[in-house]
């Protein structure tokens, strides 16, 4: 049964790989936001596929092959998030892709492991792979490990914040100064004043709106 589940999921994701080359050649990981895939028959047996393997057989029995297969189809379903919401009830499956998501190029799937693992209820410890995320190098990514690290290692995330207000590593970086200023709010941080007044007079329009209903958040 296992065996069977797996090689229908290759078979899936194979053609789903030649249809989307062929289709949408100009479509790559950077570029990719999920859209034009839920309405295609292509991505919806490949989905299907993918829960039907997360459902039936257990992540010891995964292979280099069917991990792959996972993280692509998980990377394509960043707009609906389907097999993410399945995976918040199969800890083991989270935290195995979740690992090996690191070391793939599935930028798509890195954001939201990243996101999740703020949710994540397993009892493996993960705040190694979310240092990872943290800094990996792409921006929604590192933002979303930072608004994870908030909720998982408070202790770890004033100095991540920190760092990620005042460094310049992106061209647009006003949401990486917003999030760092909601997670020191969230973390009771005492440097959160002092970010404050920062962003009151920055020229970001989102961030000064940001740090205005902070300040309103404080008041209450």
């Amino acid at each position: 049964m296992a065996k069977d589940c797996k090689a229908m999921l290759h078979e899936s994701v194979t053609r789903f790989r030649e249809w989307a080359k062929k289709t949408y050649p100009h479509i790559t990981e950077y570029n990719d936001n999920g859209q034009l895939w839920p309405s295609t028959d292509e991505y919806q047996d490949m989905m299907v596929c993918i829960l039907n393997v997360l459902k039936n057989t257990s992540p010891e029995d995964a292979d280099d092959i069917t991990v792959d297969d996972i993280l692509y189809g998980i990377a394509r379903d960043d707009e609906c998030s389907v097999i993410m919401d399945d995976l918040e009830g199969l800890p083991q499956w989270f935290s195995l892709l979740c690992r090996k998501s690191v070391d793939t190029g599935y930028i798509n799937a890195q954001w939201q492991f990243a996101y999740s693992i703020g949710e994540y209820e397993g009892d493996d410890d993960l705040t190694d792979v979310l240092e990872r995320f943290i800094s990996c190098g792409h921006e929604y990514t590192e933002r979303m490990a930072l608004r994870s690290m908030a909720k998982v290692c408070p202790e770890k995330a004033e100095g991540y914040a920190v760092k990620f207000f005042e460094r310049d590593i992106y061209d647009a970086d006003e949401y990486q100064k917003m999030m760092a200023l909601e997670v020191l709010y969230e973390t009771g941080s005492d440097r959160l004043m002092h970010y404050l007044g920062i962003a009151e007079r920055s020229s970001y329009e989102h961030l000064k709106s940001s740090a205005a209903e902070i300040r309103r958040k404080l008041t209450e």
